[in-house]
């Protein structure tokens, strides 16, 4: 397997995290927790900006895993889960609290998925 795809792979389980046989999507969610610190740091625009670069990169790694792998919405691939948080985590402000209630609900709304989710 070349570089580039074991890369894709790698990235669609952000390094492993997704293959964590219990709450994947929540260890994935966790697992960006500093990353989301370090660019709001810098502001909602950088952190953004950065959001909308992996954006690409996170979906074709998902398609290919899926390719590789077979199925459909892998519990495996936490990628979703690692960009949705920084999404959601964007506006907010930096404080323990708006991280615990980011946290919270945003893993209560990808975990029940209400429409249009």
């Amino acid at each position: 397997m070349k570089w580039a795809q074991r890369f894709l792979i790698h990235f669609a389980t952000f390094f492993g995290i997704g293959r964590i046989s219990k709450a994947p999507g929540t260890w994935g969610t966790l697992a960006c927790v500093p990353l989301s610190l370090v660019l709001n740091y810098f502001g909602p625009f950088i952190a953004m900006s950065v959001t909308i670069l992996m954006l690409p990169v996170a979906v074709i790694s998902a398609e290919f895993y899926e390719r590789e792998n077979g199925g459909h919405d892998s519990k495996e691939i936490v990628i979703d889960e690692f960009l949705g948080f920084l999404i959601t985590m964007t506006w907010l402000p930096i404080t323990w609290q708006s991280y615990v209630i980011g946290f919270f609900l945003f893993r209560f709304l990808d975990i029940l998925k209400p429409f249009p989710i």
